[in-house]
């Protein structure tokens, strides 16, 4: 893209100062959450390998950390549960921890920054979700039919400081709708309903997509940057 002409230079400076502006905020937040974590990790004391304990009366149990994640236990949860219910919470939270879900967050949260409000909403409520889908996958093998898949459920969000934001009625949704997808993947994987080509069938399609937005990039992009310069 020259620079040349006065709408060039225009479109330059203004892409040029959005990028910086995005990553500056991007940087800004990061470092925000790493002194947050810091902060977390002084007050709290490291009784196991997997977890820190805070102390605190509420039962709860959270993930932070976005490159190094790490797990947090309150003293009141440790105090509450029994050993096994401690298991399947923990292995919930190291579910998160391993695959840097707050990662994935952070970067789908400025990936659709600039989106629609309903559409951002949407596809970032659908993404939570499926991150809680996988822990409560997670969760369910250590239990090993010992528990209830509904008490499951119900104890994890009970105890997950990321289900606090809910009201009583949406609670509940949100506890049916797990419900459901555990069940739901469960019998899937126990039927084994899922061949190798139908596992295989979502990447195919996804860089299909991505193929055809490249060569349709190229194809018009170059002469929408010409039109842009002039």
């Amino acid at each position: 893209m020259t620079t040349e002409t006065f709408n060039g230079m225009v479109t330059v400076t203004l892409i040029v100062i959005t990028l910086v502006s995005v990553g500056t905020l991007m940087v800004m937040q990061s470092l925000s959450g790493r002194r947050r974590l810091q902060t977390l990790s002084d007050l709290s004391e490291s009784t196991s390998k997997y977890y820190r304990l805070v102390d605190n009366p509420a039962a709860i149990a959270w993930c932070a950390g976005l490159f190094r994640p790490q797990v947090f236990l309150s003293s009141g949860l440790v105090n509450s549960l029994s050993a096994r219910q401690l298991q399947i919470i923990l292995t919930h939270e190291l579910a998160h921890a391993l695959r840097r879900d707050n990662l994935s967050k952070w970067c789908l949260h400025w990936a659709t920054i600039a989106w629609p409000q309903s559409r951002r909403q949407r596809i970032r409520q659908e993404f939570f979700d499926y991150t809680e889908q996988i822990s409560d996958l997670a969760a369910a093998y250590v239990h090993q039919g010992k528990t209830d898949l509904v008490d499951l459920i119900r104890l994890l969000d009970s105890c997950c400081a990321s289900s606090s934001k809910h009201n009583n009625s949406a609670r509940q949704d949100h506890i049916i709708k797990r419900i459901i997808a555990l069940e739901h993947e469960l019998e899937r994987q126990t039927d084994g309903t899922t061949t190798q080509k139908e596992s295989l069938f979502p990447g195919y399609a996804v860089a299909s997509v991505w193929l055809v937005f490249i060569v349709m990039a190229v194809h018009y992009g170059h002469p929408l940057l010409e039109w842009l310069s002039r």
